[in-house]
């Protein structure tokens, strides 16, 4: 009886400025790569560790663009025409909350500081139930679920 093994390696690839590749999301036409790159802390006793969101052509003729970069964990979520941005950042054990970055030329991405979508969710959520969230409240999640088919609205769920 023969036996075949297959080995397996993972090989992570670098970072335009270092890091592991660990996970790649894709635009809706596939035209648009966003590359998750971990970074080890120096001091794993005392820091985090980084990780970067790139966004590249998959054609390679632009130059990468840094997107984000966060210590836990984010989840990235492109409208439909590609011109938004969504991610779920969940910056901390107790919170996570969505940004929305506006797509200005190519690769380029500003965040919408003022968007604050996290905050008009949970406003949205307290006139519904007809009780306010105590600003106090100990846990508080607000994630992007989808885009709208037209790319005007995206479909948040608080937690």
């Amino acid at each position: 009886m023969r036996f075949t093994f297959f080995v397996f390696a993972l090989l992570a690839a670098a970072s335009p400025i270092g890091g592991k590749l660990f996970h790649t999301d894709k635009s809706p036409s596939g035209r648009i790569l966003a590359d998750h790159y971990f970074f080890e802390p120096s001091d794993p006793h005392w820091e985090t560790p980084l990780t970067q969101i790139w966004l590249h052509d998959a054609q390679g003729k632009i130059p990468p663009s840094l997107l984000f970069e966060h210590h836990r964990s984010a989840d990235i979520l492109f409208s439909p025409n590609e011109k938004w941005i969504a991610i779920s950042d969940n910056s901390l054990s107790d919170f996570a909350d969505v940004r929305l970055f506006r797509r200005t030329r190519d690769l380029k991405y500003d965040e919408e500081i003022k968007a604050d979508p996290g905050n008009k969710c949970w406003a949205l959520s307290d006139r519904i139930s007809g009780r306010p969230m105590s600003s106090k409240f100990d846990h508080r999640y607000v994630y992007a679920v989808r885009w709208a088919p037209d790319s005007r609205a995206v479909l948040l769920k608080a937690l």
